[in-house]
């Protein structure tokens, strides 16, 4: 359990590393205790069990495929992790046995720990929720009458909602939704027609799944309701992640439901219409919901420059030390990774293996020519300068930001404008389809009127 741990801490660092803010709600719903079984959704690879490992609050181990186990390196954090390999057909010629990886799952939750599985079958990159398989509903009936619905068996669904899945210092929102539980009902059912009511428990936690998951038809929808969730917004309203995901989820599913009428349908042209106007001028939403002035402007910009100039001298050595790791995990995930669901994993782990060894050698090296205090110092001072460079790049976004919304005021005046007036056309138009489509039992998020 000691190597659990220390590895669960690890994952915690780096997963805060990589992500800017990692944002979790429902963390009640988990219970403190007893048998469980984290079922979620699996849009990022590897990238999905790291989180909830890290923040799940239990010690969850996970059914991972077998063909996981080949890699050395990752055997030793899955073993560490106590993963338990699960053979796949798509995987293996002929028939294959899983009775041993059932029963070491089993003995998870029979000792009262968590268990980790993802009914998709596989990391996708679909815009929404994929068919579910039944292991998770299988699982967990056959343990329950196992125990003769003794002992207390909960399903809790976890929703992982990335912003930016590839990208480096994004953000997620972990959601943990109200846990399913399965009762001695369950358990009559399944014992007078097991296969149905194998069928019955997994439609169940398809529904829940979709209470902390945002799903659209496709990416060119999730698009649109992207900007409209922009436009509906209310004007100085600062949306965090958890809302910012609930909106977007209200949107989709008044979408789905009012998808065919023609004033959906309009509005929806409308919509893709002013996005790709924004995109031809470089411009995103939020440039327009306020006529900032040049001088606001100009100070904005000298800020972000000074901040820049004091984090350089101590960024300098970290950016010239880590560069080499930067390019590699750049390259190895976006070039050299063919599936875009795997990417923000390459990247992860790219760097989970080059910048300890790149610190290992240099520490290494400064002990043949350097007294102990000065590579105790820099095995201190190593970490604290890779700190300061993921800050001057973040920096250095801001500033670039800032220069191009200098130019924006200067050279996009007349576009601006008119593309403000036609904002809150849309913004109005908007308005009122919601009011209109709303689902009335769902409470507002603002005051201006419900959102779906």
């Amino acid at each position: 359990m000691w190597m659990y741990r220390i590895l669960q801490g690890f994952l915690r660092i780096v997963t805060s590393v990589f992500f800017r803010n990692i944002a979790i709600i429902g963390k009640e719903n988990v219970p403190k205790s007893g048998a469980v079984i984290f079922a979620g959704n699996h849009p990022n690879s590897l990238m999905d069990p790291m989180l909830v490992i890290a923040y799940g609050g239990r010690v969850v181990h996970f059914a991972a495929k077998d063909i996981l186990f080949k890699s050395r390196f990752l055997r030793f954090f899955l073993r560490g992790l106590g993963a338990v390999p699960i053979q796949r057909r798509k995987d293996h010629k002929g028939n294959i046995d899983n009775s041993s990886a059932f029963d070491a799952l089993f003995q998870v939750l029979e000792e009262g720990r968590a268990m980790g599985i993802f009914p998709e079958g596989i990391s996708h990159t679909a815009a929404q929720l994929s068919s579910l398989k039944t292991g998770a509903a299988r699982i967990a009936l056959q343990w329950f009458e196992q125990h003769e619905g003794q002992l207390p068996l909960y399903i809790v669904p976890v929703g992982l909602n990335y912003l930016h899945r590839q990208r480096f210092r994004s953000q997620v929102l972990i959601q943990f939704g109200e846990p399913l539980e399965v009762t001695s009902e369950w358990l009559e059912k399944y014992q007078q027609a097991s296969k149905e009511t194998v069928v019955e428990l997994t439609e169940q936690l398809n529904l829940e799944l979709r209470k902390v998951t945002v799903n659209a038809p496709d990416w060119d929808v999730l698009r649109v309701l992207h900007t409209a969730r922009r436009l509906y917004k209310p004007s100085g309203v600062f949306l965090d992640l958890p809302v910012y995901a609930e909106l977007t989820r209200r949107l989709a599913e008044g979408y789905m439901r009012a998808e065919d009428e023609p004033e959906i349908q309009a509005l929806r042209q409308q919509l893709e219409e002013y996005q790709g106007r924004l995109d031809a001028l470089g411009l995103e939403d939020h440039h327009l919901r306020s006529d900032m002035s040049a001088i606001r402007l100009v100070g904005r910009l000298l800020w972000r420059l000074v901040t820049l100039l004091f984090l350089l001298p101590l960024a300098i050595p970290g950016i010239i030390l880590h560069a080499p790791v930067m390019m590699t995990a750049v390259v190895a995930g976006d070039y050299l990774t063919a599936r875009k669901d795997v990417v923000a994993t390459t990247k992860l782990i790219s760097s989970i293996l080059l910048v300890p060894l790149l610190y290992i050698l240099l520490l290494l090296l400064l002990i043949q020519v350097t007294p102990w205090t000065t590579v105790i110092t820099m095995a201190v001072l190593l970490p604290l300068s890779g700190f300061a460079t993921v800050r001057l790049l973040e920096r250095q976004a801001a500033l670039y930001r800032s220069l191009r919304g200098l130019w924006r005021w200067v050279y996009l005046r007349r576009e601006l404008s008119e593309l403000r007036e036609w904002r809150v056309r849309l913004s109005a138009a908007l308005d009122q389809a919601v009011e209109r489509f709303h689902d009335r039992s769902v409470p507002r998020l603002f005051e201006k009127g419900a959102e779906s």
